[in-house]
């Protein structure tokens, strides 16, 4: 109790700073409140992990020939501060005090990816790199404090070379699940990496290219007024959510298709692996649409897009500073609808966003989109609601 703050709190702070509501559907969502597993990710058998010893002396050959990735476009590079914690670090390996192992992922083209250990390898090659001094070490400081690798005696030098990391190497040939879930298993770094960031880090260059693409195309931005952030990549995350429904929604029949798995989570891992297939054509397609459905969005819905929107007692519209991730993924997807022409759009901006707030008032549309929005049941409500606007406002006909 007291001042503490929870796990969960401080994600909905980060969401919030990142210009998106936080909508709860987290990244454990494979298991239910009770701890049973709703889903079962993958086989055992198929888990492909290969555990060696490693000096760092190879380690860090590995990483001056950039055949080891510290720090990716995917993902933000999140450095130690505190000069003290470094130098224990580097007092540990000058006295042979074992640390914990590291997790590597090995791709196709024989790069590996650190999934956890980032900060420790950095800090060590800083340190061999002549980036920082020791400082504050509690056995050798009277000697070594405000000594560079350079400085050391030789002895310590090769100590620091010649030892023995364990280390755990993920094999890419492990179907997805097991990717994902290794990577969410062992992602203990002080700042971990959301979904999305794993997710980039599994994709191919050219898919993650296109999330990028998207992420900073002028109708996505426009449509979002700029308030989403790519610090954590939920501009990314959005256009995957995107293209993961889009291409399950079925225009004739205006509803979902079944989401297998059912998580929305686990299903974005999964559509991740499917986008790598595609052909360049059909990746630029999805990034025409999207755009298309930005423009629409911001037609329709101006400076209120996306956003919870409520109509106070002097009949005017109010609107959350905060995008809606849900609200935006549904009404993008509806919005791509081949059968709406531009000329339905035209001067809808007032009633579509009074009428969304009048919507808005119904607790299963309001809790589709606040809570639990990964679940398919709620995924479903909020695209069945959000269709009623549109149909009201007389845009979609059908």
């Amino acid at each position: 109790m007291g001042d503490s703050i929870n796990n969960s709190e401080i994600e909905k702070i980060i969401n919030n700073q990142m210009g998106v509501e936080d909508d709860l559907e987290g990244i454990n969502d494979t298991v239910d409140s009770n701890g049973t597993e709703k889903e079962k990710p993958f086989e055992a058998d198929l888990i492909r992990i290969d555990q060696q010893q490693l000096s760092l002396k190879y380690v860090y050959e590995l990483y001056k020939e950039d055949v080891l990735k510290l720090d990716p476009d995917f993902q933000r590079r999140y450095v130690w501060g505190d000069r003290r914690k470094k130098s224990l670090l580097i007092e540990s390996l000058m006295l042979r005090i074992p640390i914990p192992a590291f997790y590597f992922y090995e791709k196709k083209d024989g790069v590996f990816l650190v999934i956890d250990g980032q900060q420790r390898l950095q800090t060590i090659f800083d340190f061999m790199d002549g980036e920082f001094e020791l400082f504050g070490l509690e056995y050798l400081g009277e000697k070594y404090n405000k000594k560079k690798f350079e400085d050391l005696d030789d002895r310590y030098k090769q100590r620091i070379r010649r030892t023995q990391f364990t280390v755990n190497i993920l094999d890419e040939r492990s179907p997805s699940a097991v990717v994902f879930d290794i990577f969410r298993r062992v992602n203990t770094g002080g700042i971990k990496l959301n979904p999305q960031e794993m997710r980039n880090a599994i994709c191919s260059d050219s898919t993650r290219e296109l999330l990028r693409s998207g992420a900073r195309s002028d109708a996505f931005q426009k449509a979002t007024r700029h308030r989403v952030k790519d610090l954590r990549l939920d501009d990314q995350e959005i256009f995957l959510r995107f293209i993961t429904l889009y291409r399950r929604y079925d225009y004739k029949e205006q509803k979902l298709q079944k989401l297998s798995p059912s998580k929305l989570t686990l299903l974005l891992d999964k559509e991740i692996y499917e986008i790598d297939k595609l052909s360049e054509d059909e990746k630029a397609k999805l990034l025409q649409v999207y755009e298309m459905a930005m423009s629409r969005c911001f037609e329709i819905f101006g400076e209120n897009a996306f956003a919870k929107l409520t109509i106070n007692e002097n009949n005017s519209i109010e609107r959350s500073n905060f995008i809606n991730k849900s609200l935006l993924v549904s009404f993008a997807v509806l919005l791509s609808d081949p059968s709406i022409s531009n000329d339905d759009l035209k001067n809808k901006n007032d009633i579509v966003c009074r009428t969304l707030a009048k919507h808005l008032t119904d607790v299963e549309y309001m809790n589709s989109i606040t809570n639990a929005t990964g679940d398919e049941r709620n995924i479903c409500v909020c695209f069945e609601k959000s269709l009623e606007v549109l149909r009201k406002c007389g845009i979609i006909n059908r």
